[in-house]
């Protein structure tokens, strides 16, 4: 991703996505139960998380809570989601990825660009990664972004021209560890099929 200039006229920007947080990009769920908070609303446990109200998560692993939320709201060591409860204890090795989910009921999307502020730069030689997990299988998988994040503190990456048209129950994953605990901000533009 270096230049974005051209797009296809079938699109409109209809979406600008934020997440933010002060831990990792990738948290695993603790071994203990969902709860339900009312209001249909779940409280996901995952100790020390980090995570942001308003962040976009993709939860993996469970048996009931597999799938893409915005987190409503946080504690320490809990998360809060809209979602139908249902009682499970969790393993302790099931997910929640910052993720870019289904766009809409329309049929394709594209990316323009993808923001990454932190609150100082990183001292600690990790990656970002972003990362398209397709919809279609494993062989459409695509890793769009790497970047070692030592001495960075900004990165602000834009798809090629022309833009890729995605599929649009294709997942758009982030990944970051970020062991320096550094506040990290997340802007993704999409532009979706008119």
């Amino acid at each position: 991703m270096d230049n974005l200039e051209v797009f296809d006229e079938r699109y409109c920007i209809e979406q600008v996505l934020r997440g933010s947080g002060t831990g990792a990009m990738v948290v695993t769920l603790d071994n203990a139960a969902a709860v339900d908070a009312g209001s249909g609303l779940v409280t996901i446990p995952a100790t020390g998380h980090g995570l942001a109200a308003g962040t976009p998560v993709y939860i993996s692993g469970t048996t009931n809570y597999d799938g893409l939320y915005e987190i409503a709201a946080v504690a320490t060591n809990t998360f809060n989601i809209r979602a139908t409860y249902a009682a499970e204890t969790f393993a302790g090795t099931e997910t929640a990825q910052v993720c870019v989910g289904p766009m809409s009921n329309k049929t394709a999307w594209q990316l323009k660009a993808i923001e990454l502020h932190l609150s100082a730069a990183a001292s600690t030689s990790e990656n970002f990664t972003a990362s398209i997990d397709a919809s279609d299988g494993s062989a459409f998988d695509i890793n769009l972004l790497t970047r070692d994040m030592s001495g960075v503190q900004d990165i602000i990456a834009k798809e090629s021209a022309p833009a890729t048209t995605r599929n649009k129950d294709d997942l758009l994953k982030f990944a970051y560890a970020n062991s320096d605990g550094r506040t990290w901000g997340l802007v993704v533009w999409i532009r979706r099929e008119r």
